[in-house]
């Protein structure tokens, strides 16, 4: 039934595609109004979004730079989940893997590489931060803003995540068809017909179930935990405005604490773990990944960090607030980009040196790994404010970035697929070198890129273009739709 259920699926939407496209072109008026389904559908219609650029001057405009951000950072999560699928390869020279890994640059690599979920999180608090307050000024924040926020974050989410967990629990054991022995799809089949529901309930990255489905998006869960938490807060603070220091700081406080506590409770390493043991199973059943790395609580400090940037933001454009005239604002900017090199430097240490555990050291480095990326990246955001754009943010906001920053949605959820099927292929007693692995890593790329343009015309954008409208009239009525 899965299967009959995912073809039909898939028929539909590839039918609805290719008549609503063959509709907008047959027009003799290229402005002629259509149908909504059209209009969702065409791929020319998705076509010129995709290629839309923002109005100017708008916050978008002022914020391009952070669209060709999430294309760096989701390139950078390819090729480190890359790295993991080639310790999986049946090589024949798995002693020089085992070297790698174990070589001090290896280890320093492999820890660091926590903080490419964490720049997504602070990314993700500064941007909710920054359209909330804008929104404040020129609408009522009230349950229908609140409801309108939290439908389309689903909207967006949910119609590509159920697609490919559907196809994960049912078509995608047909491709295990190599003569490898190397099953990847099957053990993939059978954890997502049982665990699917954690996936479509945003519950998959916590402590259950124990055996997880797409485990990357581990990272949905979390992220869609955290803006539900943030937006609590940013009501909070819009209700109460003189509450916002003291909100903020108690939050500060209870994030610092947290991943302390959970370090020193579960005797855990401060550091993201790199042993080849754990990466058959994707690390899903690594104690550092269930129970520090991926749960939403753990991942606060992040994304609060964003979300006071956001708010200095705010402050600094629509109040003429002074940052540099605070000593602590001062303090850290001076202090964050030393603290950030010694983190990274000295992370690959905690496999070299034997601490007793739990220990205070461990817990108080733990707090300063989990954080300072977050605090480093909340700083570059204020720092930008106002400043002439540098050759990094000019090359972000080129064209081909900030058009790519539109499929890193669809990219990331898809990359997995593409991945477990470049594997497929892999022989048994391969052997891994560098040009070959170089060469995977661009091509998973370049595929997961090129998938993800598929999926954003056939199902991402048409399900945000046909539902939008509904949930803005669920929401504010037939004004805000127009005033839209």
């Amino acid at each position: 039934f899965l299967e009959l259920a995912y073809i039909a699926i898939t028929a539909t939407f590839v039918g609805a595609l290719l008549i609503a496209t063959l509709i907008d072109f047959s027009s003799s008026n290229d402005n002629a109004p259509h149908d909504d389904w059209v209009m969702a559908f065409s791929v020319r219609q998705n076509w010129n979004r995709l290629l839309a650029d923002p109005r100017t001057p708008s916050l978008h405009h002022e914020l391009l730079y952070i669209d060709g951000l999430r294309v760096l950072v989701n390139h950078l999560v390819i090729v480190l989940h890359s790295s993991m699928a080639a310790s999986v390869v049946p090589a024949a020279n798995w002693a020089e893997m085992e070297h790698l890994t174990d070589s001090y640059p290896g280890l320093t690599y492999f820890s660091t590489n926590a903080f490419l979920v964490q720049i997504f999180f602070t990314v993700g608090g500064y941007l909710l931060c920054v359209n909330f307050l804008r929104d404040s000024h020129t609408r009522p924040i009230d349950a229908r803003y609140v409801a309108s926020k939290l439908l389309n974050r689903l909207l967006r989410l949910l119609p590509v995540y159920a697609y490919f967990v559907l196809f994960s629990s049912s078509l995608n054991v047909r491709f295990d068809t190599n003569v490898n022995g190397f099953r990847l799809f099957t053990a993939e089949n059978g954890i997502c017909r049982q665990n699917w529901w954690s996936n479509l309930l945003f519950l998959n990255n916590l402590a259950w179930p124990k055996d997880l489905c797409l485990m990357h998006t581990w990272y949905l869960a979390t992220d869609l935990q955290l803006f539900v938490l943030a937006l609590a807060v940013l009501l909070v603070v819009h209700r109460w405005p003189k509450s916002g220091g003291i909100v903020f700081t108690v939050a500060a406080l209870v994030s610092l604490w947290m991943p302390a506590y959970i370090t020193h409770t579960e005797r855990l390493h401060p550091v993201l773990p790199a042993k080849l043991s754990e990466a058959k199973l994707l690390t899903m059943h690594e104690p550092w990944i269930r129970k520090i790395y991926m749960p939403s609580y753990a991942n606060t400090g992040s994304y609060l960090a964003g979300l006071i940037a956001g708010y200095l933001h705010d402050r600094v454009t629509n109040h003429k607030l002074q940052l540099s005239a605070f000593p602590l604002y001062r303090a850290i900017e001076r202090a964050i980009t030393p603290l950030l090199i010694a983190i990274v430097l000295s992370s690959g240490m905690w496999y070299r040196i034997e601490v007793p555990k739990p220990s205070l050291w461990v817990s108080l480095y733990s707090t300063l790994y989990r954080n300072v990326i977050g605090v480093f990246m909340g700083m570059w955001f204020l720092r930008s404010i106002n400043a002439p754009k540098g050759w990094f943010r000019r090359i972000l906001s080129l064209k081909l970035f900030t058009t790519l920053g539109k499929l890193t949605y669809s990219t990331y959820v898809l990359h997995d697929v593409v991945m477990r099927f470049m594997l497929s292929a892999e022989l048994m007693g391969s052997l891994i070198s560098p040009g070959k692995f170089v060469r995977s890593i661009y091509q998973a790329n370049i595929t997961a890129f090129v998938g993800g343009l598929f999926v954003f015309l056939l199902i991402e954008q048409p399900m945000i273009q046909l539902l939008k409208p509904t949930i803005d009239r669920l929401c504010y009525g037939s004004n805000e739709k127009k005033q839209n």
